[in-house]
């Protein structure tokens, strides 16, 4: 009888155990396993910093970036820096014997995978390429934190407030928008797979690059093509946006364009209807901030609709 009671003992063990596990497919296709809720996760950029956050999570160390929101940045300054986002410091990240290590899907991070694993340390990838990743990305981080309820309501906030926009924008005479991005000496412009492509398209806007024959170089500069000023002229944008990498708080009008010949004669910058927006909000995806980026955009081209 005692055996009978051990074996079943042991039997519940493994079982709590087994359902105490993790396990997730990231970015790369690498499906990473977690005995338990980690205690120590090390995330090394700022959107994924933000939805980890957002996610229930409470990070054991970061990467500084100059994209990140002024509120993520007070909620870690008392936290040790890994250093740069691009150029983590691996002995700093192996020496602080982390759980898992949360990375970007470009060279900088997905370098280094190999020799965190080498030394024990678990690396999981992940980039949001489009608004319906936060969801999904948001889900397997609330998993990460062992805090699926706090995942999900933040998740809900930022639908909701699309579903508002989506809503409000419904019977409009949709506005044609072109996002600029760069400088007036070199411009490309976001194409609707680009995530501020994206967030134009949700806020009732008609995103004029899409007619486009140009093709994106993939990569970090996936979404974006050259402008070409002989097309924009065709297609005759009612507003231009413009993202540069100034440090703005919020959008504001920008004259830039009337200094150069060449862009003097679309009526949009003729009639004044060109905004420079925030680079931290519109220039990388704003993650659990999207819902507001696109009413802002929203109201930017219709005024305040939203009830």
């Amino acid at each position: 009888m005692r055996i009978i009671t051990l074996l079943a003992s042991l039997m519940m063990l493994l079982a709590v155990q087994v359902s105490a596990q993790i396990s997730f497919t990231d970015d790369t296709g690498k499906t990473i396993t977690l005995e338990k809720t980690p205690e120590k996760v090390i995330v090394l950029n700022s959107s994924n910093l933000e939805l980890f956050i957002a996610a229930g999570g409470t990070p054991a160390a970061y990467a500084e970036s100059s994209t990140m929101p002024g509120y993520i940045k007070e909620k870690v300054k008392h936290l040790p820096s890994m250093g740069r986002v691009d150029s983590p410091d691996i002995e700093k990240i192996v020496t602080m014997q982390p759980d898992l290590v949360i990375g970007l899907n470009f060279p900088y991070h997905v370098g280094i995978r190999g020799s965190l694993e080498s030394a024990g340390v678990k690396m999981a990838i992940f980039t949001i390429q489009n608004v319906s990743d936060i969801k999904h990305h948001m889900e397997i981080f609330g998993k990460i934190a062992g805090n699926s309820d706090a995942a999900k309501l933040s998740w809900e906030k930022i639908n909701t407030k699309l579903e508002a926009v989506e809503k409000a924008t419904a019977g409009l005479n949709k506005k044609k928008a072109l996002v600029l991005f760069g400088s007036t000496e070199s411009f490309s412009m976001a194409m609707p797979d680009s995530f501020v492509g994206q967030m134009l398209e949700l806020a009732g806007g008609i995103n004029i690059a899409k007619d486009s024959k140009e093709k994106s170089k993939g990569g970090m500069f996936k979404g974006f093509v050259p402008v070409s000023l002989e097309y924009t002229l065709i297609q005759d944008p009612d507003i231009i946006f413009i993202i540069t990498h100034e440090d703005l708080m919020t959008p504001s009008e920008d004259k830039s364009l009337l200094q150069h010949p060449a862009w003097q004669s679309l009526r949009a910058v003729q009639q004044g209807h060109t905004i420079k927006l925030p680079f931290a909000t519109y220039g990388v995806n704003p993650t659990v901030r999207t819902g507001e980026a696109v009413a802002e955009l929203s109201e930017l081209m219709y005024g305040d609709i939203i009830k």
